[in-house]
């Protein structure tokens, strides 16, 4: 599964708005359903939709919502095409003490093998403890878990900085047809897998104890680990 993205973001909009117009319409037709008290009669009787439905939408905004249905549907698949021209590379991702819940890096690459210019990056919440699905980073998050990424000095490559730890900036390379982050770790080049960040929540804010930084060695891929105590 494809992580959020700027191109997922506007099918996925184009849906939610094709699924609220038809289920606003749904709702229309259920209270035709409805009763009311005929005065010929003198009981209630089932209302009839053509007596309801104009009261209840205009004949423009009725035909707004179907028409904008209509649109949506009928793009999806070009809008689907456009979310399919990226693929995901993992990177590395963010556990953290205070609960399972993880942050995900993954590079955003376009059919030419090359990351997105425009976003190479994309980061998400994978929610383990909850219900183990994907959200985005909000506003307030990217202070900690944010992160910055621009071309590096050798052509190809990015250089990718963590906001709550950019004395390590990343440098984002291509091996073996796969894209990862590069860093030192323990004094050794590496490409990183994984973080562990420790906090005390004990406080009005979080405060970083300390940080563990897993990884490989670029030359044999032996695993390297290091610790990092916050000062």
């Amino acid at each position: 599964m494809k992580p959020s993205s700027l191109s997922e973001g506007h099918l996925n909009a184009s849906l939610s708005r094709a699924w609220g117009a038809l289920t606003s319409w749904a709702r229309g037709l259920r209270v035709g359903g409805a009763s009311g008290w005929d005065e010929a009669s003198g009981r209630w009787q089932p209302l009839r939709l053509g007596r309801i439905l104009p009261g209840m939408l205009s004949r423009r905004h009725f035909s707004w919502m179907l028409v904008s249905a209509a649109l949506a549907l009928a793009l999806t698949p070009a809008l689907q095409a456009l979310a399919d021209d990226y693929t995901y590379d993992k990177l590395f991702f963010i556990q953290r003490s205070k609960n399972a819940n993880e942050v995900h890096y993954d590079a955003r690459v376009a059919k030419d093998g090359a990351l997105d210019p425009k976003d190479p990056v994309a980061g998400y919440w994978i929610n383990k403890a909850e219900d183990n699905s994907r959200s985005g980073i909000s506003l307030m998050q990217k202070i900690a878990y944010g992160f910055d990424v621009d071309p590096g000095a050798t052509p190809g490559t990015y250089t990718m900085k963590l906001k709550a730890f950019r004395e390590r900036p990343l440098m984002l390379v291509k091996v073996d047809g796969k894209w990862r982050a590069r860093v030192q770790i323990a004094g050794k080049q590496a490409y990183l897998t994984r973080l562990y960040v420790a906090t005390d929540e004990s406080g009005v804010m979080p405060t970083v104890l300390y940080t563990d930084l897993f990884g490989e060695e670029v030359s044999g891929g032996k695993p390297v680990t290091e610790h990092i105590v916050k000062k």
